[in-house]
């Protein structure tokens, strides 16, 4: 059977909406996220835990990864790689990058404005603004990227950073369990 949607409506408000979204509940990578009520939740990919779009027309893209940090480098080859996607130069250390702390440890802020090539077949996208965030946490780096056109970027460039340094562990042995006898 399917389900009909019939010709209800509904009104939400842009503070229910964020409570509607069933997957809101979910933490993966035991990551604990504090987005702003105007970015949009989508659902999560296989290299995007968290998933968002935002801006005039929704075309801003934020996402959050976690990668196996496979050398003590993994943050400088996260930097150039990204630094490719707008084929800007590479750097040779992160010194130049702005630092702010993040999970308990330093995160780098990385910023890059142009046509942005994302790869994977994808249209390159020109007039694009990114920044971008990298935590070296043991043995994972968790980055987290937004894209989009320079205006709406700029407009977000502070929501950005706050998101970055919102991140939090999340034990997942503090959720009450349901009384048995119950």
């Amino acid at each position: 059977l399917a389900c009909d949607p019939g010709d209800r409506e509904a009104t939400v408000t842009k503070s229910e909406r964020r409570a509607l979204v069933l997957w809101d509940q979910s933490y993966p990578s035991d990551l604990r996220d504090s987005a702003p009520l105007d970015w949009r939740r989508v659902p999560w990919t296989r290299h995007r835990y968290y998933n968002y779009r935002f801006g005039a027309e929704e075309d801003g893209e934020v996402w959050l990864s976690v990668l196996p940090r496979q050398s003590l480098d993994a943050v400088l080859m996260n930097v150039n790689r990204w630094y490719g996607q707008f084929r800007l130069p590479e750097i040779t250390d992160l010194e130049g990058l702005p630092q702010r702390p993040m999970l308990g440890v330093t995160g780098y802020l990385v910023e890059a404005e142009g046509t942005y090539y994302p790869g994977m077949g994808a249209d390159p996208r020109p007039e694009t603004s990114m920044l971008a965030a990298a935590i070296p946490r043991g043995d994972r780096i968790i980055t987290i990227k937004m894209i989009g056109s320079p205006a709406d970027v700029e407009a977000q460039k502070e929501a950005f950073k706050a998101y970055c340094e919102s991140l939090r562990d999340f034990d997942r042995d503090m959720i009450p369990q349901p009384d048995e006898e119950a």
